[in-house]
């Protein structure tokens, strides 16, 4: 045994095998399938920290460079240090005892107000006080209106109308139309620009089923396959109405079942591809799995699940035992599925476990997208996910992987509105020209010296030159490790246009010295 560290491990194991071969895809263990669902508030406490930490470090960032606020470095990295204890295992996977988790619930509550205060304290800096709204977009992707990392006036954002039917109800804009049964379905969910149903005739989506779920073993950490044998369609409902005025409607469908309840709501944006729903579960069942299933019309042997700074594309069919194996995979902020010019994301806030097959309905080939919601194990705690717990999805229609990320983006980086401000925009001290390229993060440097860090990725897995520029002045700009240490690169700079080239899913990091 020799002490040592990673990076020489790493070398010496370059040394014994110096060409190794590649391997396509993930090392998938055919173990511990529930740990990207079980303890569901603790894998919404991780997601919304990490949101919340890349917000308050960008709107710390602006402050500064432009308001000369001193940057909260001490508390940004003590936020970031408990962050990274509570993704420790069994901590994240949700596999430890009950007195973990609720410590660990109290944890991210915590965060969540030192970070949400942290926040309001930088932006009041840039705002000011005054009688303005201003809609703030932290996210790299433009939303509603606003630029990306920038803000502007309010403005209204209008849902299609929700129209009762013999059937149930229709929610309907200029691109889409979607019909929902008596039962709370969906039974038709037209594209209509493409003229295309992406319902199988027949089948319904939007349905939640519950599943017996009693491992041979490792209960929090393990699902067993046996589990699809025993399924119940919750399908019968105690209310569905429609709530709000004209261009503010939404369909309320509530549901009870066992000692548990179900509240969502669905609504549809004007001039927009997206289906959004909000799904609340009160949930007190024991050993029990909910999922939530969405089966499309579609042709497609392979899904793309969003993994850090890029995605990984799984097989769905089961020819091989290793492919049957994986009947239940993981993916953070969203997953696609589509045919070579059609495609279908659904983005999650707050989940990070799926199933995802192909069959045949008739003569049709089908894909079902079953989102994994809470479990309820009994070991090692008896009272694993019993709780409320909030989830958000939107279903996009005619997408693109570049849509899904958008969708995953707006979901988990929302619009945020701030009112009683002087400002009537604030602009953006980074503009990224590019849309493959997305601006990751930006933040001071962590050695006190006030450079600016900017980290990007490339997200769709292809070659490009990315295109940036800052509105903020800089002494010198280069390319950096993770440490943010000085690396060489393919940067070039003018002025304050930046450009290189980006490989397939790469990450770079640009230090601008001040």
């Amino acid at each position: 045994v020799v002490f040592s560290t990673a990076q020489k491990f790493f070398e010496s194991a370059v040394e014994d095998y110096p060409e190794p071969p590649i391997w396509k895809g993930e090392l998938y263990l055919e173990l511990h399938r529930a740990t990207s669902t079980t303890q569901a508030a603790l894998k919404r406490g991780n997601r919304k920290s990490e949101a919340l930490m890349r917000e308050l470090e960008l709107w710390s960032t602006v402050a500064a460079i432009k308001h000369n606020y001193e940057y909260p470095l001490k508390d940004i990295r003590d936020l970031w240090r408990q962050i990274l204890l509570l993704q420790f295992h069994d901590i994240l996977p949700g596999t430890s005892i009950s007195w973990v988790h609720e410590e660990a619930s109290e944890m991210y509550e915590q965060i969540e107000a030192q970070s949400e205060a942290l926040i309001t304290k930088a932006l009041s800096k840039v705002l000011g006080d005054g009688n303005e709204t201003l809609r703030l977009n932290p996210s790299p992707i433009p939303q509603f209106g606003v630029t990306s990392l920038a803000g502007t006036r309010e403005r209204s954002v209008s849902y299609s109308a929700v129209q009762a039917t013999d059937s149930g109800v229709k929610i309907e804009n200029n691109l889409i139309q979607v019909e929902i049964d008596n039962k709370g379905q969906i039974f038709s969910y037209l594209d209509k620009r493409n003229n295309r149903q992406l319902i199988p005739a027949g089948l319904t989506a939007n349905v939640f089923q519950l599943h017996v779920d009693i491992p041979s073993q490792w209960d929090a950490w393990d699902i067993d396959d046996s589990y699809k044998r025993t399924v119940v369609d919750l399908a019968e409902i105690d209310s569905m109405e429609i709530h709000g005025e004209t261009n503010e409607q939404i369909l309320r469908i509530t549901k009870s079942f066992g000692s548990s309840k179900i509240k969502q709501e669905i609504f549809v944006e004007q001039d927009s591809f997206d289906l959004n729903t909000k799904v609340v579960v009160d949930w007190q069942e024991t050993e029990k799995f909910l999922k939530l299933s969405f089966p499309f019309s579609l042709h497609t042997d392979s899904a793309f699940s969003e993994t850090q700074y890029g995605h990984v594309n799984r097989p769905i069919h089961e020819n091989t035992s290793w492919d049957a194996a994986r009947f239940e995979t993981v993916g953070h902020r969203w997953v696609f599925v589509g045919e070579p010019d059609y495609g279908i994301a659904i983005a999650n806030n707050a989940t990070y476990g799926s199933d995802i097959s192909r069959s045949r309905h008739g003569s049709e080939s089908v894909v079902t997208v079953r989102k994994s919601l809470v479990r309820a194990p009994k070991f090692p705690d008896p009272n694993s996910d019993h709780g409320v717990h909030e989830f958000s999805f939107i279903i996009s229609a005619a997408a693109s992987i570049a849509d899904a990320i958008r969708s995953g983006y707006k979901l988990n980086n929302p619009i945020r509105s701030i009112k009683g401000v002087s400002s009537a925009e604030i602009s953006p001290i980074v503009e990224s020209f590019d849309s493959s390229g997305v601006i990751e993060a930006i933040k001071l440097a962590s050695d006190s010296s006030g450079d600016v860090i900017v980290r990007i990725y490339e997200s769709e897995g292809r070659r490009g030159e990315f295109k940036m520029k800052t509105n903020f002045d800089f002494i010198e700009a280069y390319a950096t490790d993770s440490m943010e240490r000085r690396i060489d690169s393919n940067l070039e700079i003018s002025g304050n246009d930046l450009s290189f080239r980006m490989r397939p899913f790469q990450l770079t990091t640009i230090r601008f010295a001040r």
